[in-house]
């Protein structure tokens, strides 16, 4: 199972069971938009905290706002990428697919 066949199932289970609407549009903005793409081809299995940070490095280039504006993302948007990517893969510990969060070892 790569990132992205787990993030579509726990989209699917997990979010819209569980959150607000609002909160499901952004968490799947965030999943479609930076996440997948960047991280969706690994197996689940395999995902290593230095491919985190430097998934988490690349958001800090210019160029990746999604409102069209120039610069580069907040902290906060990139935090909350982070935390969208770690609460899911808290999710696939819970779940037995990974032994531990590889986003507990990032700084």
């Amino acid at each position: 199972m790569t990132v992205a066949d787990f993030a579509e199932k726990w989209f699917q289970e997990y979010c819209k069971k569980n959150l607000a609407p609002k909160t499901q549009r952004s968490y799947k903005l965030h999943l479609e938009q930076r996440i997948i793409p960047a991280l969706g081809h690994i197996p689940l299995s395999k995902l290593q905290p230095l491919q985190i940070m430097e998934f988490i490095n690349n958001l800090q280039e210019p160029g990746l706002r999604l409102d069209g504006k120039s610069g580069t993302l907040s902290d906060h948007a990139i935090m909350y990428c982070y935390r969208v990517l770690s609460s899911m893969l808290h999710d696939a510990v819970q779940l037995q697919l990974i032994p531990s969060n590889p986003c507990d070892r990032v700084k």
